[in-house]
């Protein structure tokens, strides 16, 4: 299982909290590119949005062992 940032574990709880009568297979979570001149706009912001400190080492996401995972984790999920 990969670990997720908080900000993305706070997401995802927060969509199970959407529907609590769902029965959730699985999860994924794959960090995306964030446009730079988008990180500086974030950066200057005061209070920080929380993903800011982690879109610098998202670049070239999504990507093929991103692909791979999300197979494994979908074959998983399908039991």
């Amino acid at each position: 299982m990969r670990s997720f940032s908080d900000h993305a574990s706070d997401a995802m709880d927060h969509a199970r909290s959407l529907v609590p009568s769902a029965r959730i297979r699985g999860t994924f979570n794959c960090p995306g590119a964030v446009d730079p001149a988008h990180q500086e706009r974030a950066r200057a912001k005061d209070p920080q949005p929380v993903w800011i400190q982690q879109a610098s080492g998202a670049g070239g996401r999504s990507n093929v062992a991103d692909l791979r995972a999300l197979q494994a984790a979908l074959k998983a999920a399908a039991g």
